[in-house]
């Protein structure tokens, strides 16, 4: 075993491989978002910690820096979107909701790693889906 993978290792030690959570949530671009009214983008975010806490309920944030891969089901019908677009989206008011549902501390760089994103247009008959899984950054 190289040194880098026994430090990977400790640094893994009593954390949990990973968390997926998989939200039934239609997520709007940047350019439709920046468009809401304050009080509509307020209902937006209300609506997806509904979801969170509906589907896959509350829970204690952990005590560890976490890295967050979103991935993005398409629906019929709908487009791929450019990646920043999609970080600086909808997503912002999302990754909110996590932190209030207790699925992540808050979004400053000391619990949070840089998020990633990713796009799925082969799966269109169970979109659209958001996929969020959370891990144990290194």
């Amino acid at each position: 075993m190289s040194i880098p993978e026994a430090l990977k290792r400790r640094k893994l030690e009593g954390k949990p491989a990973e968390r997926i959570l998989t939200l039934k949530l239609n997520i709007i671009s940047k350019n439709e978002r920046d468009g809401l009214h304050w009080s509509q983008r307020r209902k937006l975010r209300w609506e997806y910690e509904r979801e969170i806490i509906f589907q896959v309920g509350i829970s204690t944030p952990p005590d560890y820096k976490q890295h967050v891969t979103y991935t993005r089901v398409l629906g019929k019908g709908q487009r791929l979107f450019d990646e920043s677009n999609l970080l600086a989206g909808s997503l912002c008011e999302l990754q909110d909701c996590l932190g209030s549902c207790g699925y992540l501390h808050d979004d400053s760089p000391k619990w949070l790693a840089y998020p990633t994103c990713e796009q799925v247009t082969t799966r269109r008959d169970e979109g659209p889906l958001l996929i969020v899984t959370l891990r144990p950054a290194l």
